[in-house]
């Protein structure tokens, strides 16, 4: 039961987000967090994200493609103490063919379509090997996906 309610909240949460929080890591080993708009295909494994091929996240994938995201839903408010959920997924990032992902991408963000659709512009999929859930400040571990 147990299982089956935090891979509910897992779809819900991932659904009901717009963006997220990208950790990287530069060729020096700094650490690098970016704000990025986020979709994901039917496989609750798979997130999909676009950059330029000119920023520091994409050459920091190239370099190293291990990252990790941060999802939530807190308001900003004293209820997130109690009500909250934040989820970290760690996994790998690569550039896939736009072609192929850019429609489901957009139909979660249409008002990117002229960035999704710019040459410069790399769809980026994380391959997802495991999530950490947090509710009420309490970690759970969901299952490899």
């Amino acid at each position: 039961m147990l299982k089956t309610n935090l891979k509910n909240n897992l779809q819900n949460l991932l659904k009901s987000q717009q963006l997220a929080v990208l950790a990287t890591q530069s060729r020096n080993n700094n650490p690098y967090t970016n704000l990025i708009a986020f979709s994901q295909t039917k496989k609750v494994k798979e997130i999909l994200f676009g950059t330029l091929r000119s920023t520091a996240k994409y050459h920091n994938i190239k370099t190293n493609d291990k990252v990790s995201m941060l999802f939530d839903n807190r308001k900003n408010t004293p209820s997130d103490f109690s009500k909250a959920i934040t989820v970290t997924a760690i996994g790998t990032a690569h550039e896939v063919d736009k072609q192929q992902y850019q429609d489901l991408f957009l139909s979660k963000h249409p008002h990117l379509d002229t960035f999704i659709k710019n040459k410069d512009c790399a769809l980026m999929m994380v391959n997802v090997d495991k999530y950490i859930i947090v509710e009420k400040f309490q970690e759970k571990v969901m299952p490899k996906p």
